[in-house]
């Protein structure tokens, strides 16, 4: 697994403290998203997540070879982010399971 950026590499995570987002791909190429939001304090925390996320998917993709630069993926998931905020393609059926 790559670590980008230059915050330390975080302590393993025990086992009674799960991930706080997982991402999966459905067999049908859909996407399901589990959040523990009682580990995401405030929705600014949250906004700066997204963001972190983006930004290391950006690098990586780039690193990869699925875009030619950095930018150049950012600027492409920012123009999908706020495509998909104006104009949601699925708004989810997901809800709080404890």
């Amino acid at each position: 697994m790559a670590l980008f950026g230059r915050k330390a590499s975080p302590a393993a995570p025990s086992s009674e403290r799960a991930p706080f987002i997982q991402c999966f791909r459905t067999e049908d190429d859909g996407l399901v998203v589990r959040i523990d939001p009682a580990q995401v304090e405030l929705p600014a925390h949250a906004g700066i997540m997204v963001v972190d996320i983006a930004r290391h998917l950006a690098r990586a993709m780039a690193q990869y070879g699925s875009a030619c630069s950095e930018h150049e993926a950012m600027s492409e998931i920012v123009r999908l982010m706020r495509a998909e905020l104006d104009d949601p393609t699925d708004l989810g059926s997901g809800s709080i399971v404890n």
